[in-house]
């Protein structure tokens, strides 16, 4: 849906010109007019198994890129570009799901099990399921009403970005990178020789360049999880946390 209410709008304004200031639903009306026609083509009559609604959170996005790109507050504009397949791929359920324990519903789809990472509690308000490397994740939005205390601690602290350190901080603490890429940087290599041996298109081929999304997958994981556990452990430890301005 993305590539062709993207096409729709090269087609109808090639030079971005209509979208401005004041044409909130631009891409969902354009592309709406062509959606009935559209679904009973042949090409592109695989819409109507998705979900109506997943079809039209996707418009959505596409409206709100074109929207920032022209907003002056926006600090990073650039128009929306074709997606590439398989990267960042996510579909976003705005309602109709239900939860039970360790079980998913999805509209159309039905129920599926899940590994259930944390408890949730609160009202749901939306379930974005993504995919990264050969895993799907579940994201659950909840509303609900925390009371934010006062922080046990009311201690400060700085934090510098450095070259030879990841982080300084301020009392005097030099925190080392984690280097991920580096640790894993022959492994990858060898196994990216392996996959250019391959007759592309193969089973061989699909079976390497699954391998080699896994270890990209443990690479990000491993500064991930780096990240975290520092983060979380300053946030817990300082009430105030000042971060060099660069």
């Amino acid at each position: 849906m993305w590539f062709f209410a993207f096409f729709v709008e090269q087609e109808s304004c090639p030079e971005f010109g209509p979208i401005r200031k004041g044409s909130v639903s631009t891409v969902v009306q354009r592309t709406c007019f062509l959606a009935y026609p559209v679904e009973k083509s042949d090409e592109y009559g695989f819409f109507k198994e998705c979900p109506s609604q997943v079809l039209q959170q996707k418009l959505m996005d596409l409206e709100r890129g074109f929207k920032d790109c022209f907003d002056k507050r926006q600090p990073l504009k650039r128009l929306p570009v074709f997606k590439r397949k398989g990267k960042g791929d996510s579909i976003r359920f705005p309602q109709g799901v239900k939860l039970d324990n360790r079980r998913i519903f999805l509209p159309t789809i039905g129920w599926i099990g899940f590994y259930k990472s944390r408890s949730i509690s609160g009202k749901v308000k939306n379930i974005t399921i993504s995919k990264k490397g050969e895993r799907w994740y579940a994201s659950i939005q909840v509303e609900q009403m925390i009371k934010i205390g006062k922080h046990p601690s009311d201690s400060e602290i700085g934090i510098d970005a450095g070259i030879n350190y990841f982080v300084v901080f301020s009392d005097g603490r030099m925190i080392e990178g984690v280097n991920s890429f580096r640790k894993h940087e022959e492994r990858l290599a060898r196994e990216q020789r392996k996959l250019s041996r391959k007759k592309k298109g193969s089973q061989n081929w699909k079976k390497q360049k699954r391998k080699i999304s896994r270890l990209h997958h443990t690479i990000s994981n491993v500064r991930s999880d780096f990240l975290h556990k520092l983060s979380t452990e300053t946030s817990q430890n300082h009430a105030r946390v000042f971060v060099e301005g660069l």
